[in-house]
């Protein structure tokens, strides 16, 4: 099986019909070449959010402290991660808000295989943490917030 990444396709009808297209042509071309089956998976990315919160300030300073290495080896080591921050919460001086994005899902299952998401467990549990919130969410769609002329666009994705 042949496995094609077509996530880098925006949503505009007119690129719609060109990867519709391909995919066709691509069904046919295969198997003439002996390829029999062809997957069209449309990578998503996904977004980890979560919050930290510790019993003082002076905790949670020093998990961001402690952490920064860890941040910065995640970032660097790991394929598939995009963006890796664990930030002070400027509102809550108890608390850290967490922000990952992924490129897919194998990178983010394969993250907490390694040797970065042990390291970074580790290191919060010798702070110790009161309690947590996380969410994982499934990038559908994305664009930018603002249009091309800099506004804030009116109409988020309801015209793709």
């Amino acid at each position: 099986m042949i496995g094609l990444d077509l996530n880098q396709q925006q949503t505009k009808v007119g690129v719609k019909v060109l990867v519709q297209l391909r995919e066709e042509v691509i069904k046919k071309i295969l198997p003439m070449k002996g390829i029999k089956q062809v997957s069209f998976r449309r990578i998503k990315m996904i977004i980890v959010s979560a919050t930290l919160n510790f019993e003082s300030k002076e905790q949670r300073d020093r998990a961001i402290e402690i952490t920064a290495d860890i941040q910065l080896a995640t970032r660097e080591e790991e394929e598939g991660c995009i963006s890796y921050c664990f930030a002070a919460d400027p509102c809550d001086d108890n608390r850290i808000q967490v922000y990952e994005l992924w490129k897919d899902e194998d990178s983010l299952v394969a993250h907490f295989k390694h040797h970065t998401y042990a390291a970074m467990v580790e290191a919060l549990n010798s702070i110790g943490i009161r309690d947590t919130e996380n969410q994982m969410y499934l990038i559908d769609k994305h664009k930018p917030v603002y249009d091309e002329d800099g506004n804030p666009r009116e109409v988020l994705f309801a015209n793709d």
